[in-house]
C-alpha cells in the first residue's frame, strides 16, 4: 500500500512540474497559485488553447534561434575535443621524444666514458710499446752477443 502512495505521490509532483513547465513556457508571468488552480479544476489544457498564432510565431522564432544556439554549443564542443585530443597527442609525442633525448644523452655520456678510457689505453700502449722496443734491442743484442761469442769460440775452437 506504501508503494502505491509513493507512486502516486511521484506521479502527482511530475504532473505538477510538467504542468508548471508548459505554462511558464505559454506565459512567463503565471504565478504558482495559477498552475495550482488549473490543476486542481483539470482545466490545465485551456491554458494551453489560448495561445495566439503571434505568441505561437515568436515560440516558433525563439525555437529556431534555440535550435541555431545548439548547433553551434555542438560544433563549438566537437571543436574543443579535437583541440583536446591535439593536445593528448603532443603530450604523447613530447613525452616520446623525451624518452628518445634522454636515450641519446645517455648515449653521449657512455662515449664520453668510453674516449677517457680509450685515451688511457692508448697512453698505457704507447708505455708498453716503449718497454717492448727496449726488451727487444736488449734480445737482439744478447743475441748478438751469444752469437758472437759462440762464433768465436768455435771458431777459435776449429782453428
Amino acid at each position: 500500500m506504501e508503494t502505491f502512495q509513493n507512486s502516486q505521490e511521484k506521479y502527482k509532483s511530475k504532473f505538477r512540474a510538467d504542468v508548471s513547465r508548459r505554462c511558464k513556457i505559454v506565459d512567463h508571468n503565471i504565478t504558482e497559485d495559477e498552475v495550482d488552480e488549473y490543476i486542481k479544476t483539470g482545466n490545465s489544457g485551456q491554458i494551453f488553447s489560448v495561445v495566439d498564432s503571434q505568441s505561437y510565431q515568436e515560440a516558433r522564432g525563439v525555437l529556431e534561434e534555440i535550435e541555431i544556439k545548439h548547433s553551434e554549443i555542438l560544433n563549438l564542443e566537437k571543436s574543443i575535443n579535437e583541440i583536446q585530443q591535439l593536445f593528448i597527442d603532443m603530450s604523447n609525442l613530447v613525452q616520446l621524444q623525451g624518452e628518445h633525448l634522454n636515450t641519446i644523452e645517455d648515449n653521449v655520456f657512455k662515449s664520453v666514458d668510453y674516449v677517457e678510457k680509450g685515451v688511457e689505453e692508448l697512453q698505457q700502449a704507447r708505455v708498453y710499446q716503449k718497454k717492448s722496443r727496449r726488451k727487444l734491442c736488449c734480445i737482439i743484442c744478447l743475441v748478438l752477443t751469444i752469437m758472437i761469442a759462440l762464433s768465436l769460440t768455435f771458431g777459435l775452437i776449429f782453428k
